[in-house]
């Protein structure tokens, strides 16, 4: 009885810090879409990340043009699954920054070229 309370207490709190990391996550996301710039990015290199190799995950290289301040060279690695296979590098796209931390940055969509 005591091993199996034991058990369901920690995969219990496994599961609550799970969340609460993906929880905070998104809280840094929706601050980053309310109170960030939006600037103009260009992808500078793809890079599959080899790390997880479970899970297909890309990392991005943007430099990012800000309309105010100079340019920065940052990593994206949130990029939506859909749009993944049809980025090339020198594609441009749009993105948000808080300008106290321009390190993370998050995609709202690619620039279309008509």
């Amino acid at each position: 009885m005591e091993l199996g309370i034991g058990i369901f207490l920690i995969t219990a709190t496994f599961y609550f810090y799970v969340g609460l990391q993906r929880s905070l996550q998104l809280a840094r996301k929706a601050k980053i879409k309310l109170w960030g710039e939006e600037a103009l990015a260009t992808i500078l290199f793809i890079e599959k990340d080899e790390s997880r190799p479970a899970e297909k995950r890309y990392k991005i290289q943007i430099q990012v043009e800000p309309v105010l301040g100079r340019n920065f060279v940052t990593d994206l690695t949130d990029l939506p699954k859909s749009i993944i296979h049809s980025v090339k590098v020198g594609d441009k796209m749009h993105v948000k920054f808080l300008p106290k931390n321009s390190r993370k940055v998050i995609f709202i969509r690619l620039l279309s070229i008509d």
